[in-house]
């Protein structure tokens, strides 16, 4: 189960990118029920988030984040890993 933190601070981000400050987010929220997160915001999303946290994603990490759930984990994952 990822960190509440973890989800609020995407939910931040999501809100920040779409312009939509009433954007809710949960783990089971997914690009595909949230209006405007499309394909080219999904790009910005990566692009800010990868910012806010200090972390790098490979194009094989983001094809398995199926919702936000599963993008909090693998943020929480990038941060737990030591630094190389």
């Amino acid at each position: 189960m990822p960190d509440p933190d973890t989800i609020a601070r995407i939910q931040s981000v999501v809100q920040e990118v779409l312009g939509d400050p009433d954007i809710q987010l949960g783990p089971e929220s997914a690009a595909d029920s949230i209006d405007g997160w499309d394909s080219l915001s999904h790009i910005q999303i990566v692009v800010a988030l990868e910012r806010v946290f200090g972390i790098r994603f490979s194009a094989a990490e983001l094809i398995d984040f199926q919702n936000v759930g599963a993008l909090a984990d693998g943020i929480e994952r990038k941060l737990a890993q030591p630094d190389v």
